[in-house]
């Protein structure tokens, strides 16, 4: 489904049909020459997801510029068993990615980018601090940055 001009109402209506589904893609287009009008998804769909697939593993939703932290926040509570999360340029404030990354116990892959060029240099200790909070489970990833490093050595003392 991926780079379809999909719309929360496309969603309401599929979903309630693939309540086995284990992998969604429903990114947006990459790049300045989409059109923002051309990304209908919101956070309205995105709780369709949590809804109607509690055993999705997998999901991209990147490149939807109306989802926000919100609707990432719904779809962690309810799908107990996604282990990636892919939400490249996502309105997702860095300081925000530590509640995200603790409101899932089995998330191992969270690739995240805020905006072009990804985290900021003088926020990456939140992402980093966040992934610390996992105890290391989440590894988060960014198309710009690569992998973000942290050690755990002396974590727990904290």
């Amino acid at each position: 489904l991926s780079a379809h001009c999909l719309i929360d109402d496309d969603l309401e209506e599929l979903l309630p049909q693939l309540k086995e589904l284990r992998c969604l893609n429903i990114s947006g287009i990459f790049g300045d020459n989409y059109d923002p009008g051309y990304c209908l998804l919101t956070n309205r769909g995105l709780e369709t997801i949590a809804t109607h697939c509690p055993k999705l593993q997998s999901l991209d939703v990147s490149h939807q510029p109306k989802v926000t932290s919100g609707g990432i926040q719904v779809v962690l509570e309810n799908c107990s068993d996604l282990l990636e999360l892919e939400a490249t340029d996502i309105r997702i404030p860095p300081h925000e990615v530590k509640g995200i990354l603790q409101l899932s116990n089995s998330l191992l892959c969270f690739r995240y980018d805020p905006h072009v060029g990804g985290v900021r240099s003088h926020e990456k200790y939140l992402v980093e601090d966040a992934m610390i909070a996992t105890g290391g489970r989440t590894v988060v990833a960014s198309f710009y940055q690569g992998l973000y490093e942290i050690s755990l050595r002396g974590a727990n003392e904290k």
